[in-house]
């Protein structure tokens, strides 16, 4: 017989001591739930790109799914018709925005759930960027973020509990904050999009949301090849005084989640964006995968890399199925 000392697989040999010895334990609470708003009534919107929107009626009726489960966070878009659009996404900052009715009824309803909502003018714009940009398609930077901050009082205003801006501009956390201290919103956090990747990874959400941009991106989000400057916008909401950090996409910035781990004590959140969720999607339905296995192997992934929690839609099929495990 060999003389073997140590023995690894000791630790691996029953679920038991798997479950015992095992560093990272999985629970609804890892996820975060994106749900889409439009502003018909009672109509479920399905794609063919595997997401949906909701009405508010609708929405509450998905919400309560999903709090039943143990889900304890959202995250919410919203879905603007076009004739609501223009070019600096004016639309954002009226006061009758059925957005905010559907923030106030959901807080309404689920007081207890926490509403992370999306800070981002490219639902409203027509050209869909996420700003006001000029006539060579930059975007404008300390003219966005004007609108970005009185956007996010007013999503205050509405019940949000956290203000996530995904736009990538420089300044805007800061002026979030600021605007938010200012009418007494101390106790509500900002979640920044500090690393967004300019990726092709989003298409399935803009196709459902309607943000078909003119032009790319690369002039405010970072090019997949940088690595620093994920690293010096994250330092720089830090200190502007975000209270976690975004990073996306997820599953091919793993590095960039486990770096940000070790260099920035704050928590991070890591999104399993739509194409992530789509390649997941068309891979199970083609039988190349299983889709429940897989998704669970992301997640574990993402949690390895450091994130404290992941947004993705498939929030619901996690929380549905983690018990197993």
């Amino acid at each position: 017989m060999i003389n073997i000392t140590q023995r690894q697989r000791r630790y691996r040999i029953n679920k038991w001591i798997r479950k015992i010895t095992n560093q990272l334990y999985l629970t609804c609470d890892d996820v975060i739930y994106p749900i889409f708003i439009h502003l018909e009534d009672d109509i479920l919107i399905k794609n063919n790109n595997f997401l949906k929107s909701y009405s508010i009626q609708n929405a509450i009726e998905e919400i309560k799914i999903a709090y039943e489960l143990g889900i304890s966070a959202l995250m919410l878009f919203p879905i603007i018709p076009s004739i609501l659009k223009d070019d600096i996404g004016s639309y954002s900052l009226n006061n009758n925005n059925f957005f905010f009715k559907a923030i106030k009824n959901i807080k309404d309803n689920f007081p207890e759930i926490g509403v992370i909502v999306d800070v981002a003018l490219d639902p409203y714009t027509s050209h869909g960027h996420d700003g006001i940009i000029n006539s060579d398609g930059i975007l404008l930077n300390d003219q966005t973020v004007v609108i970005l901050a009185n956007y996010a009082k007013l999503l205050a205003e509405a019940g949000a509990d956290v203000l996530a801006p995904s736009d990538m501009t420089d300044g805007r956390v800061k002026a979030i904050r600021n605007v938010l201290d200012e009418n007494g919103y101390n106790y509500k956090l900002i979640f920044s999009y500090s690393a967004k990747y300019a990726s092709s990874l989003y298409m399935p959400f803009r196709d459902h949301v309607g943000s078909y941009s003119v032009g790319d991106k690369f002039n405010y989000q970072l090019d997949p090849r940088d690595l620093n400057g994920s690293m010096r916008k994250i330092k720089a909401d830090i200190d502007e005084g975000a209270d976690a950090i975004i990073i996306k996409p997820a599953s091919f910035y793993l590095d960039i989640i486990y770096r940000a781990s070790i260099e920035h004590n704050i928590p991070i959140i890591a999104y399993q964006v739509s194409g992530e969720y789509a390649m997941m999607k068309c891979a199970a339905m083609n039988n190349m995968i299983d889709y429940e296995k897989t998704l669970l192997e992301s997640m574990i992934s993402f949690k390895r890399a450091g994130a404290c929690a992941c947004i993705t839609y498939s929030a619901l099929d996690y929380a549905k199925n983690i018990k197993k495990y």
